[in-house]
Formats: C-alpha cells, structure tokens, sequence
C-alpha cells in the first residue's frame, strides 16, 4: 500500500501545506493557489511511491485513482476517499487571480477583482460552471449504452477464477465504469433513474428526446424597417441641424447599415421630398390647430443673415383649461429689395392669410423700427379720418383719377400693433442714458471709464492670448458684450467689477490697455448697483412661456419705485437715475394708461389690484364688473340666471329679437365673483379655474406677448443653420427646416 497519496487534490490547501512541511519540503515563498501545492506534492513525494514498490507487485485491495492534468484546480471534494468531478470548482477558494483567470477561459473578460466586485465575478464564474456542467452530461441513451455495456463487460471478470487473469479493480481508473455509476448516483441521481427505465425499456433509447444545445442569442432586427430607419435619419437631420448632404457621406451611410442590419439610408433627393412633404404636413396641422383656438397673438421682426433679410412671425396663444402658453413658427420667408413699410405690410397680411388667423390677432408685437411702426399707422385697426367735412355741400369728384388712385394703392387690414417692451427699454438704456451721461457733471468720468472697458473687451475679442492671459489672471472667462444689447454690456461690466483692484491691474498690464482709476472704479460699480433694476426688468419681460402682456405695468412701476430709492445711495449718477426715471415716464406714459394693459395685469393672481394705489382700486372693480358683463359669461347654473323681458307679439318668435338682462342678479353675480376674486391670497395661475369670468378677461387681454424675444428666437436657430456646410442651401429648404425644427410638436416624422 502506498505510503503517500496517488491524489493529493483530496486534500484542501492547508492539509497540503501541513504535509509538505511535515515531510521536509520546502512551500513557495508567496501564498499560491491549490494546484501548485497540489503538482509539487506529485514531484516530491508521490514520486517516492514508484522508488518503493517492488516493479512485479500489484494490489488488488482498492482502487488506484488516476491524478488527470486536465484536473480543474481549486476543487473541493464531498469526501476525502471520492474522487471530484473535473468540473467541480469551490469558487470561494480561488484567488483574485485565479477567479480572473478561470473567467477568461469562459470567454469573459473581467475587470479589476476587488472585496466589492469580487461576489459579483463569483456568481457569474459558478452560473457558467453550471453551463457546462449541463452541456457535458451525457445524454440518456449513451447512459443506458453504457451501463448495459459496463454490466456485460464486469459480468465475466467478477466470476473468472484463472490465477492469470487479475481483478477487476487493477485497473479501475481506466477500464471500470464504477467511478461513473458512483458519479451518476452522487451528482446526477434523477437522471441516472431515467436513464435506468430507458434500458428496461429495450431498444428504445435512441427515441428518447435529448436536450437542445444552448445557443447564443441574438439581436434581431426585423422590426426595423427602412421606412423605420429613413424616419429617425430624417428626425436626426432636422433636429441636430445636420447638413442635407450628411445622407451621401459613406461613413454614415455604413454605419446606418451596421446599426440597422443592412437596411440602407434614404439618397439625398429623397430626403428633400420627405422634408417638404413633412413642412406640408406640419402647415395643415398647425392651421388646423389654431382654427380651434380663439385668440392669437404675433410677433414680427426682420433678420438680415448671408447677404439675404428675412421675414419671420411667430404665433401665440393660450389653451383655455390648462392656460398654458402654447408657440409655433409661421413663417422665415426671404425678403427681396427695400424693407418699405407696403412689403412689410403685404408680408404679414399674407403669412396670416395663410393661416386663416387674420380675425384672431389680438396684437402684432414688433421692436421699434420706423419701417413697423409706419406699417401700423399706415394699416394697422380701423383709421378715424381727422378731417371729416360737416358740411353737407355736395362735391364733384374725377371718378377715373379716384378709380386710378385705388388701384395703386395697397390696402391691408392688420391688427393693432403693439412695441416690444423690452426693446423700449433697452433704447431707455442706450439712447436716453448714454445721451444724458454724456452731457452731464460725469460726462469725462463716463466716457474715460466706458472706453477702458471696451479697450479690454477689444482685446480679448481679437486675441486668443488675451483670453488666456485673462483666464489665468481672474479664473474667468471674459464677457465680450454684443453691440445692440445693452443687458449683455451691463453684465460685462458687472463682471469686470467683481474683480479686486489687483486682478484689475494684472490684466490692464498683461493687455497692455490704459488702467483704471480709483473714481472711475467707484463709478462703474455705482452703475451697475443703480441700473440693476433695469437690467432685471428686461429679462423678465422677454419670457415667453410664463410672461404676460399685464406684466408690463407692475414691471414698469415697480422699476420706476426701485430706481428712486437708489437717488440717496449715488455719489456721482444722480442726473443718470434722474433722466432714467424721465425717460421711461416718456416711453411707456401711453402704455400705463392704458385701459387694456391695465386691466390685463387685474387678471393676473399675481398682482390683482395691489399694484394700484387705494384711491384707483374702486375704479378698476368698476371696470372689471362692466367688462364681464360685456362678455356675457354665466358664471354657474347655481349664482344666478339671466332673465329675459318679452315685448308683446310671439313669444316662441320674439324672445329671441327682444332680450334684456335683468340687471339685478346678473351685477350681483358678476360682483360676488369679482370679490372673491380680489380677496383670494391664492397667486398662482391656477387659481383662475376656480374663477370662470374673470379667466375669460385673462384669456382676452393676456394672450398677447409684452416683448418680440420670441421671433428673435425663431432667428437664432436659423443662425443654427446657416453654417458654412450648408452655405448653398436654397431658401426654400432653409424655411422648411428652420419651421419643423422649431414647431417639432406639430409634426412627425412618420407623416
């Protein structure tokens, strides 16, 4: 009998170690996994058995395991005296190594092994031991096969009693089938029992079912059609502001075809058919949309980009139940010759024309241009002739030079004209403030501290080297104000204030600019202190989604309230603030008086009438009661009915000719809500439902917008466009892509 093991790898990793040292042989010095302590076990002292052992002398007592290379290392056996599986791994004994190396034998390539990730390797290093393990287990005929073949073969040799033939077990590891019955019995004990009935059975192992081999899914593209694929290439075009001939670039067409599974891209022409194909859709749906709504509003501007102006309008309205701002684009139509006042006004007659809104524009808002406002004056609501004559003489007239003169002359109806509030008060901030800060007591001061400023935005301008030299000095990029926005000025220099004299000095040298002085530091952030007020003003009244037109009212009050508590904080800008306050006294003087404005911000649960002072207050009750009444809205079945007086003849006929309110319950309701309205501390939007009348009064006076930022919008994506990839691009496509881009609700790529 052998002195030391034919099998080490019974033994786990200590009990190795314990009996290598024990017999005097020297361990690695790092720790090792187990098959190393398992192959130097065989070298030194398994090896010894053979110098032992007589060469003629054979044992017969037990079975002789057999140790495979191909023993899978790091395997833990149920019983010291079985032989494991080769397949059988204890996944908790392997190191970070090991559990890294037996994954990329599987195929998978593992990340870095640490305590956190090392569980995570472990279960999906066992679920692919249990694959295989699944893929390697015979079927159940070649089970019967062969244990009917194991029990004719041990049948005779258990019997035989000739001294020259040895016993079945000398040679167990190669020839006997009992390590797979004890396997089988162990490990697969269920399918060993079928197997068992499948040979009872006779003959009929080779009709028993086996189990599909596993396969390796597979991404299936036959959901993606091409009409699929050309659908998203077309909404990624238009969307991403991608140039037309994106389609024809190689690279992207393989790719579409990778991705795809070998559907191929639309060409260019097609693409061009799909995008005026989409624009005529998204035209029916849009027009289709605002025949439901009630009451729109426009702004209007013109924008000159590659040598070419154009016209764009964009429409607005309010749904009634959600009172939710809603926007689309009509139109970014190329404009050809002088931008008179007549082709001004022909260009939006006609875009609203085509849109069947010319009865629901509440306002056209559009900047200060002398072109619009003379389209307005010109043909803008109903024009009262001031030189009626009263007498009754009766006058002879040419009739063919009158015939001659109305054939000459255009005629347009357009709604009223409204200016962009915002635009005005950036010309408050430019015109009348820089004329005024010129010509006063600070007029050297200003200009000297104003052309400081601009050296240094000249220079970041011009020059990468002043960025950087700016960007290591103050951590900051360096703000370059635009030209036509005061706001962006006023920011540029806010930031330059929020500098310290030092940092200052440091890019006033590195720029080599004229530095600034103590005086004209201390002014500059007065500026900037006194007109913030100003500056705020102006962002706020160019929202679009949460902006009203009775926001500009309380704005404008409430800018004149803040800018006349700064008169006792200034040292040197007092004629500054002053001409501010005068100036937009000036310009807004007609809009604060009036009667739509004002009864647009009443409507608004944000200000109510609290931005009124308490001797104006009644009046505007007043007001509010008698323009509900104008409107003709029953407030509920429950506060009150409308009565009706017939006056003699038919009733059945003359009820609906002779109709009068009676006036008592009619005022009585109207008034309650308009109370209740008033006293409500509630000052979100939605307490409007809450209110029917007096939303139907905000319906009516707030769908229009106080400023034309939002065409100015419509422009800036269409600056978006106009790249040099797509500097040939007609202006047809330029109109089309521009409008489904920015009305992408109102449209599908699937039309």
């Amino acid at each position: 009998m052998a002195e030391f093991l034919e099998d080490p790898s019974v033994l786990t990793k200590d009990k190795l170690k314990s009996e290598l040292m024990a017999n005097n042989v020297s361990l690695p010095s790092e720790d090792h996994r187990k098959d190393v302590y398992v192959q130097l076990y065989l070298k030194t002292l398994t090896v010894l058995n053979k110098k032992s052992s007589p060469p003629d002398t054979f044992s017969s007592d037990e079975e002789l395991p057999v140790v495979s290379n191909k023993s899978r290392p790091g395997r833990k056996a149920t019983r010291k005296t079985d032989k494991p599986a080769s397949e059988e791994v204890d996944v908790t004994d392997l190191t970070d190594e090991g559990l890294k190396d037996q994954l990329m034998k599987h195929g998978i390539d593992a990340g870095p092994i640490v305590a956190s990730t090392r569980k995570v390797y472990e279960k999906k290093l066992t679920k692919l031991l249990d694959q295989s393990a699944v893929e390697m287990t015979p079927s159940l005929p070649e089970i019967a096969s062969a244990l009917t073949e194991a029990s004719k073969a041990d049948s005779p040799q258990n019997g035989n009693t000739q001294s020259d033939h040895y016993s079945d077990k000398e040679d167990a590891s190669k020839d006997s089938t009992s390590n797979l019955q004890k396997h089988l019995k162990r490990k697969h004990s269920s399918v060993l029992q079928r197997a068992e009935m499948a040979s009872d059975d006779g003959g009929e192992q080779s009709a028993m079912p086996t189990t599909p081999p596993l396969k390796q899914a597979t991404l299936s593209t036959s959901a993606i059609t091409k009409m699929k694929v050309n659908s998203l290439v077309l909404k990624f075009i238009i969307a991403d502001v991608q140039p037309f001939s994106l389609v024809e670039s190689a690279p992207f067409r393989e790719m579409i075809e990778g991705i795809s599974g070998g559907r191929t891209p639309m060409c260019r022409k097609t693409l061009m058919l799909r995008i005026e194909r989409g624009y005529q859709n998204m035209k029916e749906a849009l027009t289709e949309t605002l025949q439901d709504v009630q009451t729109v509003c426009t702004t209007a501007d013109i924008w000159t980009s590659h040598h070419g102006s154009f016209m764009g309008i964009t429409c607005h309205w309010i749904e009634p139940e959600t009172l939710d701002r809603k926007s689309a684009a009509l139109a970014c139509e190329r404009i050809w010759g002088r931008h008179t006042h007549d082709v001004i006004a022909a260009k939006i007659s006609q875009i609203h024309a085509e849109f069947q809104i010319q009865g629901k524009v509440s306002a056209t808002v559009t900047d200060n241009g002398s072109n619009f406002v003379k389209v307005f004056n010109e043909y803008g609501g109903c024009e009262m002739d001031d030189e009626m004559d009263s007498t009754d003489d009766v006058q002879f007239a040419d009739v063919s030079a009158v015939l001659q003169e109305e054939e000459e002359e255009l005629n347009f109806f357009l709604p009223p004209h409204h200016r962009c509030a915002a635009h005005t008060l950036n010309l408050v901030a430019t015109t009348d403030l820089d004329k005024v800060a010129s010509q006063g007591v600070s007029r050297k001061l200003y200009r000297s501290a104003m052309s400081k400023c601009a050296a240094i935005w000249n220079k970041a301008h011009r020059s990468s080297g002043s960025v950087d030299a700016i960007e290591e000095i103050a951590q900051m990029r360096c703000l370059v104000p635009s030209v036509t926005r005061w706001s962006s000025e006023y920011h540029a220099i806010e930031k330059l204030m929020s500098l310290t004299e030092s940092q200052l000095k440091g890019i006033c040298d590195q720029l080599k600019v004229a530095k600034l002085h103590t005086q004209e530091t201390m002014f500059l952030k007065e500026y900037t202190a006194i007109l913030k007020p100003l500056a705020y003003s102006i962002k706020l009244l160019q929202g679009e989604k949460n902006c009203y037109f009775g926001y500009i009212v309380p704005t404008i009050l409430s800018l004149k309230a803040k800018l006349a508590e700064k008169l006792t904080q200034v040292q040197f800008s007092t004629h500054i603030l002053l001409a501010v306050i005068k100036a937009v006294d000036t310009r807004f003087g007609q809009v604060l008086a009036s009667h739509e404005a004002r009864m647009a911000a009443s409507t608004i649960p944000r200000f109510r009438l609290w931005w009124l002072a308490d001797e104006e207050r009644g009046a505007m009750k007043t007001a509010m009661v008698q323009e509900i009444r104008l409107l003709r809205i029953e407030p509920s079945e429950d506060s009150g009915t409308t009565g009706n007086a017939a006056v003699g003849g038919n009733p059945e006929d003359d009820d609906n000719f002779f109709t009068f309110e009676t006036a008592q319950m009619t005022s009585s309701s109207v008034e309650e809500e308009v109370q209740r309205y008033l006293q409500d501390p509630d000052k979100s939007l939605a307490s409007l439902k809450r209110y029917p009348m007096i939303r139907a009064l905000f319906l009516k006076y707030n769908t229009t917008l106080p400023s034309s930022a939002s065409v100015e919008r419509l422009f800036s994506q269409g600056g978006l466009i106009f790249t040099p990839h797509c500097n040939k691009m007609t202006d047809k496509h330029f109109k089309q892509a521009l409008l489904l881009r920015y009305n992408r609700l109102y449209w599908s790529v699937d039309m």
